[in-house]
């Protein structure tokens, strides 16, 4: 009745009823109400604007067949629903745009307009029509942010409606980001503190930009009435670095401090949902505690607590919250270096008898291993004799004890024995059980120990000499994977205490020579290999002048008549790309290249395998040799040979292998082909150019873009000049900053020089672009 008399002291309420309405009452209702809850939505109508007319009407039905309710009469069903919903947006964003709508027209449009955001469209037939619902849906929205400053407006709808859009739609993120900052400062003069939890909360996310737009739209906002803000807290310690000031502004700007009793507030964020929070909290944790050093021991003992209560799986539902433990652990390994000296021994009783140590999830043994070895590293050398005594007495358990317990613990001791005095007796001992522990078939294990081997093999005089050698023997000659596996994690641990120089003195390289060149044996070849993969790992780019040497090695192996051989190398060479600098690209790039012209069908293959593992190089290194390496192979593709062509073919596909973006991997014959006849760039450019991009561009798709865009901005053809800089300036809302700023250097004094061209479009297309970049 209220609702058909239309009560003025009702519009403020209309967007509270249209909700209740679609959601509680006509989808549970129908048989009850019939036809009457069809027309109270419709009588909602009456509410709004007289610029609208009787077209309230059409917007009431686009709504409700949207939400599929049934109740809607046969004839307002017979308009195909795509038809009604594009007729209806169509006309409100003409309307909305020549002027703002009043409270209760929005509010009671507004349901309509956040669905289409919300599922992608509405009654679309194509993705295209669905995206450009939601396009003209968002630009609704944005018309109207900047009268939000009346309260009647459904502001919290707007504000999550538009922090949706902002995560699911790349392509509109920017835009909607816009809006969102625009709907900060509309508010800015009454926010409640309903609006600025939408705000703070948005900044939880898992999207970086997502947690960006929050917290620049934040910073207008007066949010002194809160006590805290452990959100706030939170997003000071994001990993990204223009969110953490961002953050930091808005909690100085608002005068927060931590109180005593932050542990309640933040220890929710350890099981949160989203991956973002969960990483950061243990870093946000242990910093408060640097506040309040008198909480460390209470905050120790509460994660103990709650780990045990994370760690119950409950059968009926199958639950295990091991991302909360992940978490657990990590907020540990962030207190160590403030741990009370009182509360080391106990801490690892606890990781013992609870088994923490053995859990079940490989991920959270990995966390609680790092954690376990951060406080030994901090704290282990004032509680030296009880931490040996306890690792000790549980490792002389025998059969009794939990493998994977004593698999740690192994590694625990090798970490307790760097705090020993040079020439302690004790650390032979140690190293002894660190070397047998390599024999484990894990590769965390083994990792793990070669870690702390370095400095304990300093510290035993000349056992260090033999302790090599025994490890080369093992190398390729242990019968046993997992033993060669872990010898070659050994070697590289022992090469990295001694020094680079060992590699020389010892003869390392000639060993590993001598072994790639047994043709007998596979596993000798195979042990060598995995000992150059664990070297170019543990050492990293100072191990790069010794690639050059290894190249001819590696080369040969790529064609071994053993899988296991050929697969190793691929391993091999996939760890040395990945480490490799720009000057060593370049430095092997060409040795590589002359081997495409080998006669030898062998080598020539070789060649084309080892240059394919260049798709696993850092992005930038990857950028940079792209566009020299992938013609190249695409002239190999029609070699006389069978085996050529396949590894041609092989390697050009391990190029998209590495790209994450689905829009840019379904471009990538397009892309390989204007990479490699400059002719195609401009027609490379327009389909990137009219791609929809649903998704992020990552960094991998980032290195095969770049080198596409810099040939477009440098052609002497208008149409490749304006498409790239359009590209360019899409590609600042496509990406994140932090991939995308690194390509700046390359790209900007292009886009500065297109800003003089001759054909007036090119210019304005790089003034918007340039314009873009600097937003």
């Amino acid at each position: 009745s209220l609702v058909a008399a239309n009560v003025e002291e009702l519009q403020v309420h209309i967007a509270s009823i249209a909700n209740i309405l679609l959601r509680d009452v006509l989808p549970r209702a129908t048989e009850l109400i019939g036809l009457d809850g069809f027309n109270t939505y419709l009588d909602l109508g009456k509410s709004c604007s007289p610029r609208l007319e009787a077209f309230h009407v059409w917007v009431g039905v686009a709504t409700l067949r949207g939400f599929d309710i049934p109740i809607i009469p046969e004839e307002m069903q017979q308009e195909p629903l795509e038809h009604l919903v594009q007729r209806v947006i169509y006309r409100l964003r003409s309307l909305s745009e020549a002027s703002p709508f009043d409270p209760a027209t929005y509010s009671y449009i507004s349901p309509f307009v956040n669905h289409v955001i919300r599922n992608g469209g509405v009654g679309a037939s194509d993705q295209e029509a669905a995206l450009e619902q939601v396009g003209l849906a968002l630009n609704i929205v944005d018309f109207h942010t900047g009268s939000c400053d009346n309260l009647s407006f459904p502001r919290q709808d707007m504000a999550e409606i538009l922090i949706f859009a902002i995560g699911k739609y790349s392509m509109f993120s920017k835009d909607a980001s816009s809006s969102l900052m625009a709907l900060g400062q509309a508010i800015e003069s009454n926010a409640t503190l309903a609006d600025i939890s939408v705000f703070i909360r948005g900044t939880l996310a898992d999207e970086v930009y997502v947690r960006n737009a929050c917290l620049q739209s934040s910073q207008p906002l007066d949010i002194t009435d809160l006590d805290w803000s452990p959100e706030v807290w939170l997003a000071n310690h994001d990993d990204d670095e223009q969110n953490a000031r961002l953050a930091l502004q808005l909690w100085e700007e608002n005068g927060f401090d931590v109180p005593e009793g932050f542990f309640d507030d933040l220890v929710e964020f350890l099981s949160h949902q989203n991956n973002y929070v969960r990483r950061t909290a243990p870093t946000a944790i242990a910093a408060a505690v640097e506040y309040y050093p008198k909480t460390n021991s209470p905050v120790a003992k509460r994660l103990r607590a709650l780990w045990k209560e994370k760690g119950i799986i409950i059968d009926d539902k199958k639950i295990d919250d091991w991302q909360a433990r992940v978490a657990i652990a990590r907020t540990y390994e962030q207190l160590a270096s403030n741990f009370n000296q009182d509360d080391v021994v106990p801490f690892f009783n606890f990781l013992i008898t609870d088994k923490a140590l053995g859990d079940s999830s490989p991920d959270v043994r990995r966390a609680i291993l790092n954690a376990a070895i951060a406080v030994v590293d901090h704290k282990g050398a004032k509680s030296l004799t009880g931490l040996i005594n306890l690792f000790e007495s549980y490792l002389k358990k025998g059969s009794s004890a939990d493998d994977t317990v004593k698999e740690a613990l192994v590694i625990l001791l090798g970490r307790v024995a760097r705090h020993l005095p040079k020439g302690d007796p004790r650390i032979k001992g140690v190293v002894d059980r660190l070397v047998i522990a390599l024999k484990t078939p894990s590769e965390v294990v083994q990792s793990a120990v070669a870690d702390c081997l370095p400095p304990l093999v300093v510290r035993t005089k000349g056992e260090a000499p033999k302790l090599l050698g025994r490890l080369l023997t093992e190398l390729v000659q242990a019968p046993k994977y997992g033993e060669r596996r872990g010898a070659a994690y050994g070697v590289a641990g022992a090469v990295k205490g001694l020094g680079l120089s060992s590699l020389q003195k010892y003869d390392v390289l000639g060993r590993l020579s001598t072994a790639i060149d047994d043709k007998k044996y596979f596993e000798a070849r195979q042990g060598a290999l995995f000992a150059i993969e664990t070297l170019s790992a543990t050492l990293g780019r100072i191990f790069e002048p010794y690639v050059i040497e290894l190249l001819p090695l590696l080369l040969a192996t790529f064609g071994d008549a053993t899988p296991d051989v050929r697969e190793a190398t691929e391993d091999a060479c996939k760890v040395i790309m990945a480490n490799m600098s720009g000057y060593g690209v370049k430095l092997i790039l060409p040795k590589l290249l002359e081997g495409l012209d080998d006669k030898q069908w062998r080598s020539k293959k070789g060649s084309i395998e080892l240059l394919g593992t260049m798709a696993f190089c850092a992005p930038k290194q990857l950028s940079v040799s792209l566009p020299t390496v992938v013609p190249r192979l695409t002239e190999v593709l029609k070699d006389s040979h069978q085996q050529v062509r396949q590894a041609a073919s092989k390697s050009l596909q391990q190029f998209s292998e590495v790209i994450s973006n689905p829009e840019i991997r379904e471009l990538v014959p397009t892309l390989q082909k204007a990479l490699v006849d400059p002719e195609t760039t401009t027609e490379a450019l327009k389909a990137l150019l009219d791609t929809t991009f649903v998704h992020y561009v990552d960094n991998a798709s980032l290195a095969i873009v770049i080198p596409i865009l810099e040939s477009g901005l440098k052609s002497r053809v208008s149409d490749a000049k304006r498409m790239g800089v359009q590209i360019v300036g899409n590609m600042a809302s496509l990406t994140d900053s932090k991939d995308f700023v690194p390509h700046l250097d390359v790209l900007l004094p292009l886009v500065h020089r297109i800003l003089v061209d001759p054909v007036p479009d090119v210019r304005g297309a790089a003034a918007k672009s340039l314009g873009t970049l600097v937003e």
